[in-house]
């Protein structure tokens, strides 16, 4: 708090919150300059300067970094440049009238309204009049009057005699005149894109979005407001002060301004605050502040052992504006709880909220391009590759590659990830879960008689299955077949065991792989679940949701799992018979 003598009640204030330098212009017709650092004691602020104005001053306003414009009751107006010490003030072309208020209207003009109506546009450094403009007359009490901007509808306004607001575009072009309240009224606050009048006659609090809409419902509040703002703590409460002298602090409660505080003293004349951008800038810091310290506590959280839930954090992150930082947190837990899906998720999510060209975009992206790698969404993968990492010719290749034998109908996939988590996340990416899935493998049984091909234990498994009068077990069928596994993929020999019927919808399917090399072999029992293929004319939404049923109904029966017994004995009776041959034949 500042205090002033008896007889120098301020009237007009400014403020550069980045600076934290407050100017006020007093009824003794002088300005003071004062520093507000953060480490000052409070009611102590530093005066760095005062200025002579002469007369009784109606407004303040710095303009850039180094010059105040000031307006007072004996019709002058007067740029000083701070910078000097020593240097007069310039005094700026006027007709005579008093000018209650000024503003800038950019790093070189400031615009003022004077009390017979006009706005005057001058050069801030020569005090060149530059142009003038006809508006409708503030109200009497010229010392409340000001003059603000609307900037996102690159206008100024002001509150004129009997209860009009007065919107001017910025350059001069046009004026709309709007009745805003009944009889006078002095405060106009811009807040995030809208500005609110506040009527002293009527104790009416109104918004406004724009000139072509009425304002919005109104909300009650004390009469006789005659100056107020909002609070740069980000709360959107405000600061007003009534004809009696007093300052409070109201917010705003359903259609009802409430009084929350009232400030230590009297006689108060003026509130000002910082400009919507400037408090936007305050408020983003405030945000970012906030943000990063609940960024640090997420952390710690999931460090703790055990991990401490942090959901309460990423809303209050989403709720910050910080999405992403949430969803950056979101994948974090899920890769360290190994949730696939979970990081799938938060992956995609960031992808979509931030820019490509962001670095936190490119990293977030390709931790999703290898969960989809490792999911066997390959052809996703490799979009995603060729975006952010054209150059990196090996990972490319091999996604190239295999999503070209995955397109066909050869293959087994040999996956980490369970198939319920595959088809999940198929049915995400938006794709049908298709194809041959390795689901159990056991241990492989050797064949040290020569050479086993896929055509001979086929051959003879058909043999032993017509001689035992076995029509009803599976049809072996020998194949060429690619075997992919992570970053691999290779062509195997096969023999595949398939039902009778010839069904083609999802279902567990046995199969021999067997390895040769050189004299010798070995057979690896194999148990596949067949995917199917998706029906041209049905949604593959319906087919993925079909194919998990399907898998989870055999996975209960440990059909997907294990072989039958009848065709467990007819085929390690067709190896044996190849295993004598093979014997007789070396004798």
């Amino acid at each position: 708090m500042f205090t002033l003598p008896a007889c120098h009640s301020v009237y007009a204030l400014d403020v550069d919150s980045e600076r934290r330098i407050v100017v006020a212009g007093t009824r003794a017709g002088t300005i003071e300059i004062v520093e507000v650092s953060d480490d000052c004691p409070v009611g102590e602020p530093r005066r760095m300067r005062r200025l002579v104005q002469g007369a009784p001053v109606l407004s303040v306003c710095l303009v850039g970094n180094s010059i105040l414009a000031s307006t007072d009751t004996a019709g002058r107006c007067f740029t000083w440049q701070l910078s000097d010490d020593t240097a007069a003030p310039t005094v700026c072309e006027n007709n005579g009238s008093i000018v209650c208020s000024v503003l800038p209207a950019d790093q070189n003009r400031i615009v003022g309204l004077s009390a017979c109506g006009m706005l005057l546009w001058w050069n801030a450094e020569s005090g060149t009049l530059l142009r003038s403009l006809a508006v409708p007359e503030p109200p009497s009490r010229l010392a409340f009057v000001r003059l603000r901007s609307w900037p996102t509808q690159n206008a100024l306004v002001y509150p004129a005699a009997g209860g009009a607001l007065v919107v001017c575009k910025a350059d001069g072009s046009g004026v709309d005149i709007v009745s805003a309240h009944e009889g006078e009224f002095y405060v106009i606050v811009a807040d995030d894109g809208a500005i609110r009048t506040i009527g002293a006659a009527d104790g009416l609090l109104k918004t406004w979005t724009d000139m072509a809409a009425a304002a919005n419902s109104p909300c009650r509040c004390p009469r006789g407001i005659v100056s107020g703002d909002i609070l740069s703590d980000g709360s959107s409460r405000l600061l007003l002060v009534n004809e009696a002298g007093e300052a409070v602090i109201c917010a705003q409660d359903g259609d009802v301004l409430r009084p929350q505080h009232r400030l230590e003293g009297n006689y108060y004349r003026a509130a000002h605050g910082p400009p919507p951008l400037v408090r936007s800038t305050l408020d983003q810091q405030r945000r970012s502040d906030r943000a990063e310290r609940l960024i640090v506590d997420a952390r710690e959280r999931l460090e703790a052992r055990p991990p401490q839930d942090i959901e309460d954090l990423l809303g209050e992150l989403t709720d910050l504006g910080f999405e992403y930082a949430a969803l950056a947190i979101q994948a974090q837990r899920a890769a360290q709880q190994e949730d696939v899906f979970g990081e799938l998720y938060a992956r995609r999510e960031l992808a979509q909220t931030l820019p490509l060209d962001d670095p936190r975009c490119v990293s977030s992206l390709r931790c999703l391009a290898l969960i989809l790698e490792r999911t066997w969404c390959l052809s996703e993968a490799q979009a995603i590759h060729a975006r952010i990492e054209p150059t990196d010719t090996t990972a490319s290749s091999w996604l190239a590659r295999a999503s070209e034998i995955l397109a066909g109908d050869g293959w087994i996939a040999e996956s980490v990830h369970p198939i319920p988590l595959l088809i999940e996340v198929a049915t995400v990416v938006g794709r049908p879960f298709t194809g041959f899935w390795l689901v159990e493998r056991a241990e492989q049984i050797p064949f040290s008689e020569g050479t086993l091909t896929g055509e001979a234990l086929a051959g003879k498994y058909e043999q032993v299955k017509a001689e035992k009068g076995s029509a009803d077990l599976p049809i072996a069928k020998a194949r060429k077949i690619w075997w992919l596994s992570e970053r691999r993929a290779r062509q195997v020999d096969v023999v595949t065991l398939e039902n009778p019927g010839g069904s083609a919808g999802p279902q567990a399917r046995p199969a021999v792989w067997i390895l040769s090399e050189g004299l010798q072999s070995a057979l690896v029992p194999l148990v596949l679940f067949d995917a199917g293929r998706a029906s041209a004319d049905g949604s593959w939404r319906e087919h993925n949701s079909q194919v998990r049923s399907i898998y989870e109904q055999l996975s209960e029966q440990s059909v997907a799992s294990e072989w039958p017994r009848r065709l467990h004995q007819t085929l390690n009776l067709a190896v044996q018979r190849l295993r004598n041959h093979a014997q007789w034949r070396w004798r």
